[in-house]
């Protein structure tokens, strides 16, 4: 009895222990003001919640908050009267996935993505609610820029972005959104702002943590992004800014490089205006990805091989380079010196052939032998541009051939073939190209003309 007795005195002991430290920890859990902090803790991370607006973080919360976007536009454009015939494989499997068949679908699929509050304020019902929701032609939605305030069970995004028509690519207006996102529940609400603003900074987000309920059409999944489609994204943010946007394309050029190559705002708008349709047409082919510790870089190339090199400090947050002969890099340089005459002359006739794929007229009119374009274009670089767009209107791959030198000139043969169009059908001009190399890297070349 006596030993059962103290068995029950050190249990006693223990439960006290036990709650004292329970309740030092609550305490010790308490901010200065006396308010409890909220806090969650994992192996891999430490979450606080804050009222702090920040910019998104990674690109899976990014991309997957434009997406909400996209699926509410989706439902603006719907057509309930379209034959299933006339819609393309995306609209099926939209509608088909989102039980779409009818005008009541519609009205009610728009109103269960609409925040409570946005719906209050305006005095929408599933009957008038098409009359107060602007309605799109089928659109898609490119994100420019995105703010959020951090909660543990839901999360609050400003979304700045572009709307553009799928099927004239024009651009239909610039808008903001207030999306919230309910991360247990996988739902979420989209508010549709007044385009009264000019920043997305001058948007006002609040912390919440209500729990948005599910219903048949306020659901999302999380972006599937692979690396490419990562590259993908920073490619077409660019091309639809350098369409739609030259000032702020221009500004996301490598201030170096821009400076370089273009040399002012105007002179690259002009280039835009010229190679509008060609930009247009281009679509990304082929990446690199090379990781450093401040920064990404993407180096894609279209399909006709020109290159668009990204430098990302931040989720859509980049730089980037169009070539790669405007400013030359360390590995250029090194590879060029230590190559042979031959060597040189043919990365010398690469550069040229980049220059002129890319429409970079000046740049390939400045390294031609002086007499040569006072000859042929009377040392105009309009006189050289307006012949080039009309002798060399396509974009080339090519292939040396003999090599041979002659006093101090170099002579390379080289077959320029059209990639614009399939093999069998393209147009192979033999040219012969004329070169003699300076000081570094520094040459000047002629080569023979097609008659005109």
């Amino acid at each position: 009895m006596q030993k059962l007795k103290k068995v029950l005195i050190i249990l006693l002991i223990l439960i006290i222990i036990i709650i004292a430290i329970l309740v030092m920890l609550r305490l010790k859990s308490r901010n200065e003001d006396g308010s409890l902090q909220s806090s969650y803790e994992s192996d891999s991370m430490k979450y606080q919640e804050t009222d702090e607006i920040k910019k998104v973080e990674t690109e899976l919360d990014y991309f997957t908050t434009s997406d909400c976007v996209q699926k509410y536009l989706n439902y603006l454009s719907f057509n309930p009267e379209q034959n299933v015939e006339e819609m393309t494989n995306e609209d099926k499997m939209f509608a088909e996935t989102e039980g779409l068949q009818t005008l009541l679908d519609k009205k009610q699929g728009i109103y269960n993505l609409l925040d409570k509050e946005y719906i209050q304020e305006n005095g929408i019902t599933e009957d008038n609610i098409l009359e107060k929701i602007k309605a799109y032609d089928k659109s898609t939605f490119q994100p420019t820029d995105m703010r959020y305030v951090p909660g543990y069970m839901t999360e609050r995004y400003a979304v700045k972005g572009i709307i553009q028509n799928v099927e004239n690519e024009s651009i239909q207006k610039e808008t903001f959104y207030i999306i919230t996102r309910s991360k247990l529940q996988h739902t979420f609400t989209v508010y549709p702002l007044k385009d009264t603003y000019k920043d997305i900074t001058e948007i006002k987000i609040e912390k919440t943590d209500e729990r948005i309920e599910k219903n048949n059409n306020n659901y999302y999944t999380e972006s599937e992004l692979q690396e490419y489609d990562i590259v993908q994204k920073y490619y077409t943010d660019y091309k639809i800014k350098s369409l739609n946007n030259s000032e702020q394309a221009y500004d996301l050029l490598d201030e170096e490089y821009r400076e370089k190559r273009f040399g002012d705002l105007s002179t690259y708008q002009q280039y835009i205006e010229q190679n509008r349709q060609d930009l247009s047409d281009n679509i990304a082919m082929k990446y690199i990805a090379n990781y450093n510790d401040d920064y990404r870089e993407y180096i894609c190339q279209d399909q006709y091989g020109e290159l668009y090199m990204f430098k990302v400090t931040g989720v859509m947050e980049y730089t980037l380079m169009l070539d790669t002969y405007t400013l030359e890099n360390e590995d250029f340089l090194k590879k060029y010196n230590s190559s042979t005459a031959q060597n040189k002359v043919a990365m010398n006739i690469d550069k040229w052939v980049q220059m002129i794929n890319t429409r970079d007229y000046k740049a390939a009119f400045n390294v031609l032998d002086e007499s040569f374009r006072t000859t042929y274009f009377e040392n105009d670089v309009n006189k050289f541009e307006e012949f080039m767009r009309t002798q060399f209107p396509y974009r080339y791959s090519i292939e040396f051939g003999d090599f041979s030198e002659e006093a101090g000139t170099y002579i390379q043969i080289v077959k320029m073939q059209d990639m614009t169009k399939e093999e069998d059908l393209a147009i192979i001009n033999e040219r012969t190209f004329y070169m003699e190399l300076g000081e570094g890297t520094d040459f000047v070349m002629s080569l023979t003309l097609p008659r005109h």
